[in-house]
């Protein structure tokens, strides 16, 4: 007769296995609780047994395995942080099946073209979530790095090339992305001031449900703009560089004592960062500072920007967000640009995806899901594809396309 006492050992649906190269880990989506499992033969079989879907997070472990010291140890610091249990098996007990975190995503790689690209019908615009037009033709403050902000940022930009988007055009784009249920218009640059075609959108913007933001250069601001734009339901964010006059900018900050202006600070070095925090800003004054990567500034980004585990585990990822960096890329997915000439952009890092006066929206969101160059960037490539922390790290971003990096931490160097 067998006497060997069984147990039951599982996970909680909350909690992931994530395995690497030559690592293993479990992480609990609820308190962010990080678990290293120890290089075991016995470890290993239970991770086998418990990522198998017939077995439902939940395996049977007998008496002789759980003195095993490395086993015990890993099954308390599991049940210590909440990731699972272990229970004695009751004679006759059916074993329990619980369903482990699993990712259902429906794609089809169907190519649909020409005509019969109109059967997708509306639904694809579904996918696009924000969209961005950059307004400026013209500008005479010569930024030094002009063509560069907007590969890293949201910053207006000159676009030497033909003008060709009228006010009907925005008008129509607007309203059908309205319809279509996108969450975010961004606006950059323009002078709404004197530009009756932008100034002519103002009462159809009010109307529509998307969250606006207006993105000026602090050089360019007026009060006629700041009334014109920082009036609900609009956002404006005012874009500020190393070099300001202090003085103007602080007395603009008190004029503008409105709640719906952000003031972002574009840094380059620990220098531009000390400028700012030598300002005797104003209270309740909501500010940003943005990191821009000049080519030169590799160490700044490595102390300041670059992450190490410790950043990543500060706090719970929902096990939602996980899904989604399992097959898309959650910094890119469902943003389109628009630049004056009517070029559409996936990301302002890559070619055009087309022209507005020869491609729908339709079109080009279809040629982006199918062909993808942002939206489905994933980190499945060297060096991050075989690390076990790579669905727990952020998205790839613009620093990295811009700094031709797959990453930009310090976990894998």
């Amino acid at each position: 007769m067998d006497n060997t006492i069984n147990y039951l050992f599982f996970l909680e649906p909350y909690t992931f296995i994530f395995r690497g190269e030559t690592q293993s880990v479990l992480y609990n989506t609820l308190n962010a609780a990080y678990i290293c499992c120890p290089d075991h033969p016995e470890i290993e079989k239970i991770l086998d047994e418990l990522s198998e879907p017939s077995n439902g997070y939940c395996i049977r472990i007998s008496e002789p395995i759980l003195s095993i010291q490395d086993v015990s140890a890993f099954i308390y610091q599991v049940r210590e942080t909440f990731s699972g249990d272990l229970v004695k098996e009751k004679s006759g007990q059916k074993k329990p099946y619980i369903f482990k975190p699993l990712l259902f995503f429906n794609y089809t790689s169907t190519k649909l073209t020409g005509k019969n690209i109109s059967l997708l019908g509306e639904r694809i615009l579904l996918n696009l979530n924000e969209i961005s037009f950059f307004l400026d033709t013209n500008c005479n403050l010569q930024c030094k790095d002009c063509s560069n902000y907007a590969r890293q940022t949201l910053h207006c930009s000159c676009f030497y090339e033909d003008f060709n988007l009228t006010a009907k055009d925005y008008d129509a784009i607007i309203r059908r992305l309205d319809e279509n249920g996108a969450g975010r218009l961004n606006l950059i640059g323009g002078n709404w001031e004197e530009d009756e075609r932008l100034s002519s959108l103002i009462p159809i913007l009010a109307d529509c449900r998307m969250k606006k933001t207006f993105y000026q250069h602090f050089l360019k601001l007026t009060p006629a703009t700041v009334n014109l734009m920082a009036t609900d339901p609009f956002e404006l964010i005012v874009l500020i560089h190393p070099g300001f006059d202090q003085n103007a900018l602080v007395k603009n900050m008190l004029q503008y004592d409105i709640k719906n202006i952000v003031w972002k600070f574009i840094v380059s070095s620990m220098e531009d960062i000390a400028e700012i925090e030598n300002l005797c800003l104003p209270e309740n004054i909501h500010i940003e500072i943005i990191p821009f990567y000049n080519h030169k500034n590799l160490t700044f980004f490595k102390e300041n920007v670059f992450i190490k585990l410790d950043d990543i585990l500060e706090s719970p990822i929902d096990k939602q967000i996980i899904f989604k960096r399992d097959v898309l890329n959650d910094n890119f997915f469902g943003k389109l640009f628009i630049t004056p000439s009517g070029n559409v952009y996936a990301n302002m890092n890559q070619a055009p995806l087309g022209n507005l006066s020869v491609d729908t929206l339709k079109e080009l969101v279809y040629k982006e899901l199918y062909g993808s160059s942002a939206w489905l960037r994933i980190r499945d490539q060297k060096p991050c594809v075989d690390c076990v922390n790579k669905l727990l790290c952020p998205s790839i971003s613009n620093y990295e396309l811009v700094m031709k990096r797959d990453n930009l931490c310090h976990i894998v160097e």
